[in-house]
């Protein structure tokens, strides 16, 4: 029991963020528009527009201590992805009092928002955008995209 006890609490001084996280929102089968230009592995026959969406995808904005957040979400193929973990900077950069927008930042040449906001109704929902360029990833495109939220919790967004 005491080597337990002190595994856990070695734990929680070397990661300190691992126990303290808390989901500001949760949202899910976003939908919508991408265009992709013909580059890199895009095909001639695949380029333009297309509609977007993940079926049974989830996206979490999660907030962590000393005010970081991530945002977690299931790609394409049903993985779940940590912005973070996978590289990327996750900034707060616009809170309003039925919005908050989070800017999230890829060395790789990929930037994205994420604006989660409950709206005169009450409804909460999300809208993301991403553009991708340059050659470190497989194919450039933008797309838009927007789904409906279970929550929105904006009074966790400093």
């Amino acid at each position: 029991m005491r080597k337990a006890f002190t595994v856990v609490a070695l734990s929680c001084l070397l990661f300190p963020s691992a126990g303290l996280a808390l989901d500001v929102a949760r949202c899910g089968n976003p939908s919508g528009k991408g265009y992709y230009p013909y580059l890199g592995m895009v095909g001639k026959s695949d380029a333009g527009w297309q509609n977007e969406k993940i079926s049974g995808g989830l996206t979490t904005l999660t907030r962590l201590d000393r005010g970081e957040y991530d945002i977690l979400f299931t790609d394409a193929t049903k993985s779940v992805v940590s912005t973070r973990q996978d590289g990327a900077k996750v900034l707060r950069f616009v809170k309003g009092s039925s919005d908050a927008m989070f800017l999230v930042l890829y060395p790789q040449g990929t930037i994205e928002t994420y604006t989660f906001l409950v709206d005169k109704a009450g409804k909460a929902e999300y809208m993301s955008t991403t553009s991708r360029a340059g050659d470190a990833g497989f194919f450039a495109k933008s797309t838009v995209m927007r789904g409906n939220c279970q929550f929105v919790n904006l009074d966790m967004i400093d």
